[in-house]
């Protein structure tokens, strides 16, 4: 069945983290207005909550004037380096739930430093929760690369080649700074590592994560080349 779906965009602001890019200027628009636009133009997600104690960022996404978009300032406390992610969510979900008057079925976390996956993608990942019941969805690319694990005596490859490969042998590694947990789930704190996880798998472009200033100056050359 459709799922009512909240996304949250959580960001501590330069003022908590001095890493923080999320007002530097990426292709024309700030860091930050990537993931505002993908998440407020996916169909499936009905509100976009922006989640910053930080004040400019706060004042500077009121002033968007988005009708889909909630900016909230988030307590100091849970913006602090090392702070469990949940209690954040949490924080986020009670606003919106306010705000909307009744629960939500999911909550789509997004990170601003993978800024070239696009609302698609973000649909894409709604609609394999709702189709295949999973507890979480996230993005991923196939690694074709052979890794080994130390056995004691030597290197030992951790998936043995062969001809003929099928999907459930693959390799994944998760990527597009994106998660899509069930509400009930993130309320209860229930373990994810034994849960139902479906996936989306992104294409080179939209799994670009920008960690270092080499992986700034890459998306740029995508987006200034149109590639």
């Amino acid at each position: 069945k459709p799922l009512s779906v909240i996304g949250v965009i959580s960001v501590r602001g330069p003022g908590i983290d001095s890493n923080c890019l999320s007002m530097e200027k990426l292709g024309g628009k700030r860091l930050l207005d990537w993931t505002i636009e993908a998440a407020c133009n996916a169909e499936k997600i009905e509100k976009v909550v922006l989640d910053t104690p930080d004040k400019e960022i706060f004042e500077y996404s009121k002033g968007l004037n988005n009708p889909k978009l909630i900016p909230i300032r988030r307590p100091v406390e849970f913006a602090k380096i090392n702070t469990p992610i949940r209690a954040t969510l949490l924080h986020a979900l009670k606003n919106a739930e306010k705000v909307r008057g009744s629960k939500y079925d999911a909550l789509f976390q997004l990170m601003i430093e993978s800024p070239l996956r696009n609302s698609k993608h973000l649909d894409s990942a709604i609609r394999v929760m709702e189709l295949f019941e999973t507890d979480l969805v996230i993005g991923v690319r196939t690694e074709n690369d052979i890794f080994y694990n130390h056995s004691g005596h030597g290197l030992c490859p951790i998936n043995k080649s062969s001809q003929l490969r099928l999907e459930r042998k693959d390799i994944f590694r998760e990527v597009g700074s994106m998660r899509l947990f069930k509400v009930d789930n993130i309320k209860d704190n229930i373990n994810l590592d034994n849960s139902k996880v479906g996936h989306v798998v992104l294409d080179q472009k939209a799994s670009t994560r920008l960690a270092s200033k080499l992986d700034w100056k890459f998306a740029e050359f995508i987006l200034n080349n149109d590639i």
